[in-house]
């Protein structure tokens, strides 16, 4: 933008931060329990640092006659007086303000940067979580989170904070342009909400939870009869739920494997009853009980058990040949398989008394099926 002759006068109501001036080069840092800017004459460039769809007002050490933004899309400039100026964030971004007075000299030079205020979110992090100590920090119009937490459940809470506060306001709302001077079509500056910005700006969790919770999971690993299962109405492909505890599968089975696992079945999880049913079958001879770990792990770490071996799998032959063009040597590469019984759980503590927990299980043993008879060399 650029501004010859007489300075217009605005009427604007225009919340300022108070700025300190120098003489040598350095950054202007904010203070929002003022209302206005002081700049030093100087050629060298003065940095501002300004909040998004903020104002500040610049105070000048002399009177202005032209002023020149580089980038008008990212901030504008508007006087009041021929010493003062009012500077407005309109996006995410840096841009350049010269001043120059009645015969062309430079009088002051800025580097302005537009950035997202994020003390209101400091704010609201310290209302919501008292126990916290989180700070917040914008690295590419991108909130970074750092400091401690006590609970993943608080971290998480943090993160749906961070993320409404840099999504919110007109970005949901749909109002993308207002007006300082009150949405005048013929008065005021456009402020223009950049919310293509706002909503791809990504949260970076850094916070680390105090006194990291372990959990520890008795595990039975057993064997069973196919044949008895069926007997007794037992599929484990099924779905079902009891004592806030849930399981299921993709689908029911069609393969003749037996009932869906139910409550009516007669086991249950998350009681003794599932350990009474289990050592009723152990002691009539039909189950066979082969490990009993206990696995412990650090809430969000994952914790592993394997009992098994490992087969060799054949992946590809090569063939040498001789110089005589006669078929030499055989080669086989091979991978290593493991085999067995397989568990890993990973558990998250939200809070006291929740417990988020991911179990995978896998079952598998060697074949003989596809076999094939290998060629020596």
């Amino acid at each position: 933008m650029r501004l010859k002759g007489k300075l217009p006068f605005m009427l604007a109501a225009a919340i300022g931060l108070f700025l300190l001036g120098t003489s040598a080069p350095g950054v202007i840092e904010a203070k929002a329990a003022k209302r206005s800017a002081q700049v030093s004459a100087s050629t060298a460039t003065q940095r501002v640092k300004l909040g998004l769809n903020k104002s500040v007002v610049i105070d000048l050490p002399s009177d202005a006659y032209d002023i020149l933004v580089a980038n008008p899309a990212v901030a504008d400039a508007v006087t009041r007086t021929a010493r003062r100026i009012y500077l407005f964030g309109k996006a995410v971004g840096e841009t350049n303000i010269f001043v120059f007075g009645p015969n062309g000299e430079q009088i002051v030079s800025l580097d302005l940067a537009v950035e997202r205020d994020v003390a209101g979110l400091e704010d609201y992090l310290k209302r919501f979580l008292p126990t916290s100590e989180i700070k917040v920090e914008l690295l590419n119009d991108n909130v970074v989170l750092t400091g401690t937490v006590d609970t993943p459940l608080d971290a998480k809470r943090a993160v749906d904070l961070a993320t409404i506060f840099v999504s919110g306001g007109e970005a949901t709302t749909g109002q993308y342009s207002q007006t300082a001077a009150g949405g005048s079509a013929n008065g005021g500056v456009d402020i223009n909400n950049p919310d293509q910005e706002r909503r791809v700006s990504k949260i970076v969790n850094l916070l680390q939870i105090i006194g990291d919770d372990q959990v520890t999971l008795k595990v039975t690993v057993a064997e069973v009869s196919r044949s008895v299962m069926k007997q007794l109405g037992v599929n484990m492909v099924g779905n079902g739920g009891s004592n806030g505890i849930t399981w299921g599968a993709v689908s029911s089975t069609n393969y003749g494997l037996g009932k869906p696992l139910s409550q009516s079945s007669g086991l249950s999880l998350g009681t003794a009853e599932l350990q009474s049913y289990i050592n009723a079958m152990e002691q009539s001879g039909v189950m066979k009980t082969l490990a009993e770990p206990t696995l412990t792990a650090v809430s969000g770490e994952k914790a592993t058990f394997k009992v098994g071996g490992e087969f060799n799998l054949i992946t590809s032959r090569t063939s040498n040949t001789s110089t005589d063009n006669q078929t030499g040597q055989i080669t086989y590469t091979n991978d290593k398989l493991e085999y067995g019984i397989g568990l890993e759980f990973q558990p998250v503590v939200l809070s006291a008394g929740r417990i988020s927990l991911k179990v995978r299980t896998s079952v598998s043993e060697p074949t003989a099926e596809g076999a094939t008879t290998l060629e020596g060399g």
